[in-house]
């Protein structure tokens, strides 16, 4: 497949999960701001992080193979904290649409 229509597949992707309501609302805590909210840039970042994250695992599974490795580990990652937190409930979401199957 071509770049562009590769790109164009992951931006269609992405808009159907910011459609979703899965959407970077904030940064947290940052230089002592206690909720850096982003406003309107935050469909922006949102579509530049998954895009990169995206691209970034597809970079990691034509070098060496070792893709599902990793990804299964960032997976895992994300759902202990998650269960850790209790409170971040968009990660538990996160998890759900990418591995439905696996969280009851």
């Amino acid at each position: 497949l071509s770049i562009v229509t590769r790109l164009s597949a992951q931006l269609v992707i992405t808009l159907l999960i910011i459609g979703s309501g899965i959407y970077i609302v904030d940064i947290g805590t940052y230089l002592g701001v206690y909720r850096f909210e982003l406003g309107f840039l935050s469909i922006l970042l949102t579509v530049i992080t998954i895009m990169g994250l995206t691209n970034a695992v597809n970079f990691i599974d034509g070098v060496d193979g070792l893709c599902s490795g990793i990804v299964i580990l960032s997976l895992m990652t994300i759902l202990f904290l998650g269960y850790e937190i209790r409170a971040s409930i968009g990660a538990l979401k996160l998890v759900r649409y990418c591995v439905p199957d696996s969280i009851n």
